[in-house]
């Protein structure tokens, strides 16, 4: 199913939020031009180790894409990249605040050649504040809005997922769809906008809640469950979250810690959160027994919310994550079988689709998509001896 389907996408994004938000209106049917700069192209098709031919992120993050090269710091690459706007349905950017307008590629000047035009601007800390015009990464925002690890004994350290990034390609992804059922509703567009400033700050929306309401200045807001955490087992760890009174008990029963039943010191959540650590303690006296997997067995046997903490190889082999079939493959154009996740939507019981693979070559479609905007030959042989496009 492709409900996005004949639905036109300009994407002028780099790196990893916006060209997540256009692969997630690909993989839903939308046909996304990508407008890359000459030369080098996105700056991801370059976040790779040295003796690796491509870039992992950039090959993950661009399927089901067309990629022309246009100079949107010349006139005649603004013209360009403006009459694509004029018959798309969305146009997407990750210019920082002011740069699309000094480009005339603003929502004013896109929207007065095509009112139906859906235009979402994804920014690094918004469009209002002493930081808007500067340049921001996924770490530097998790540093900024309290998400790192910070640990006494060493460095901080990062969430080793790109979340802020990765959030804010999905928060701008519903921000589009919603623009198109507002211009489906009125038949005008809309200018989206997205950060990821406020990706990082709602991302803390409990711990934010905890601070302001409560003045408990927390990096943890599920320190508000208990036990919600992680234990050692023989051979390694397992994560036990038992989120209520029932899974509580059943926990204490199959692990047989009659010292957890005393009503008075842990009945209750709060009473635990209150004793946590002594909760702790006593489980952990008894989760270091067994072995990982033995452990993990006996507690899903009793229905206790129980796994290991295991890597991505692990996972992959994980009979729960196979059953969910979340990966497919391609043939890049050099051959190369390439394995992909699918975005996790399932509409009708379908994913969306692989249609195409992701331009390995930069430029791979311009003489096609502009031949298709009515440039003829002669035009496009002179845009590129003046480098306007490559």
């Amino acid at each position: 199913m492709e409900p996005l389907e004949g639905t036109v996408v300009v994407d002028l994004t780099q790196n990893v939020a916006g060209p997540l938000c256009t692969q997630i209106l690909s993989d839903l049917g939308a046909r996304v031009i990508k407008v890359e700069p000459p030369g080098r192209g996105d700056s991801a098709r370059e976040w790779r180790p040295h003796d690796s031919p491509a870039s992992n992120i950039f090959l993950a993050l661009n399927r089901n894409k067309e990629s022309i090269v246009v100079d949107a710091d010349r006139p005649e690459g603004q013209r360009i990249i403006q009459s694509l706007a004029a018959r798309a349905d969305v146009f997407v950017h990750s210019l920082k605040p002011g740069s699309a307008e000094s480009r005339h590629l603003g929502y004013e000047e896109l929207a007065g050649l095509n009112p139906r035009l859906v235009y979402c601007a994804i920014s690094a800390f918004g469009e209002a504040g002493p930081l808007k015009s500067f340049p921001g990464f996924d770490p530097l925002l998790q540093a900024l809005a309290g998400l790192m690890h910070m640990p006494a004994d060493h460095p901080p350290d990062r969430v080793s997922v790109s979340l802020v990034d990765m959030g804010t390609g999905m928060w701008a992804a519903m921000g589009i769809l919603a623009g198109l059922a507002h211009r489906a509703r009125t038949g005008r567009g809309v200018r989206v906008a997205a950060s990821l400033m406020e990706t990082a700050l709602a991302w803390q929306t409990l711990a934010i809640s905890n601070y302001l309401n409560f003045g408990v200045e927390s990096a943890a807001p599920t320190g508000a469950i208990a036990p919600y955490e992680t234990f050692r087992t023989r051979d390694g760890w397992v994560m036990i979250a038992a989120g209520n009174d029932r899974f509580f008990e059943r926990l204490r029963q199959a692990l047989d810690v009659p010292e957890l039943a005393d009503r008075d010191r842990f009945g209750s959540n709060p009473l635990r959160v209150k004793h946590r650590a002594e909760v702790h303690r006593l489980l952990e006296a008894a989760t270091v027994r067994y072995p990982t997997a033995e452990l993990v067995e006996r507690l899903r046997a009793a229905g206790v919310p129980a796994g290991p903490v295991q890597h991505v190889e692990a996972f992959l082999e994980d009979p729960q994550a196979q059953s969910a079939g979340m990966t497919a493959a391609v043939s890049l154009p050099d051959g190369t079988r390439w394995q992909y996740v699918y975005t996790p939507i399932r509409l009708g019981g379908e994913r969306g689709s692989i249609r195409r693979s992701p331009p390995l070559a930069l430029g791979r479609d311009t003489d096609a998509v502009l031949d298709e905007w009515g440039f003829t030959e002669d035009e496009r042989r002179r845009l590129r001896a003046d480098g306007i496009i490559a």
